[in-house]
This record gives C-alpha cells, structure tokens and sequence, in this order.
C-alpha cells in the first residue's frame, strides 16, 4: 500500500474509534457546527471555524488555537469586501433581467460565478496554510472529528 492509502485508512480508523458518534450527538445539539459563509463552497465543513468551536473539546493545542486566532482574523477582514461585490452583482443581474438586457445579464452572471470561485478559493487557501501550520496532532484530531461527523458537517449519510 501506498503512504497516501495508509494515512487515509488511519484516518477512517481514527474516525470510526476516537469520535463516537453518540457522544458527539449531544455536543452539536448544544452547540451547532459553524456555517460556512455562503459565499464560500458551503459543501465542506470549514477546517478553521471547527477548530476555533470545538478546539477545547477535542484537545486543540494553545498553539494550534492562537494560529487559528490569525486565520478568522484575516478571513474576517476580506469577507465584507467579497459579500460587497457579490451584492453589487446580484444587484446589476436583478437590473439587466427586469430591463431585459440579456446579454449583459449572461455576462454579469459569469462575473458572478467567477467571484465566487475566487472567494472560494481563498477560503481553501486559508485551510491549506491552515492545514501546514497547526500541530500535525491538532490536524489529525479535526480531520477525524470531521470524518466522524460527516452526516453533521455535509447534511448528508457518510461516504
């Protein structure tokens, strides 16, 4: 086997053993997961957001949560101006279908879809540095909190 296969196998096992279910039932009905902002992809759980909500009930390290500290910190401050101009576009879309400018309205659209990705794209690039930086155990921790909880995370039955 392959050192990737084996790290996802562990990971799967680690899942399956360290984060019962159960007990995790309780702690998400007394505090819910965090929302991804919907301007980001809302089909995965955010890496840095759980951290910061369930770092003290899974062990999260002082060091890893100072870290994540920084990342909310630096997202925070680059949100407003992604929701500004996605509500600008929205915006211009409402205007050119009423006023019927259909061509306009396709490349607004585009525009649209384009930022974004571009948003989305940020986001994954926080969790990438995100993912370098912390403690190897506080990474390992969260990605078996998060495959544990699939179900919780993603709205939807385990893979």
């Amino acid at each position: 086997m392959t050192k990737n296969t084996l790290t996802v196998l562990l990971l799967f096992f680690a899942a399956a053993n360290v984060f019962p279910q159960a007990s995790d039932k309780k702690l998400f009905e007394e505090n819910p997961p965090h929302k991804v902002p919907a301007i980001f992809l809302s089909s995965m759980p955010c890496f840095i957001g759980l951290a910061n909500q369930y770092g003290d009930y899974l062990g999260i390290s002082e060091g890893t949560l100072k870290k994540v500290k920084g990342f909310i910190s630096e997202a925070q401050a680059k949100v407003p101006g992604f929701k500004k101009q996605i509500r600008e576009l929205e915006m211009s879309l409402m205007m050119a279908s009423k006023e019927e400018r259909y061509g306009d309205y396709e490349k607004l659209l585009q525009g649209l879809g384009t930022l974004k990705t571009e948003a989305s794209l940020f986001h994954e690039e926080l969790v990438k540095r995100a993912r370098r930086v912390f403690d190897k155990r506080d990474v390992e921790k969260l990605d078996a909190f998060i495959m544990a909880n699939q179900e919780v995370f993603l709205g939807a039955s385990k893979l």
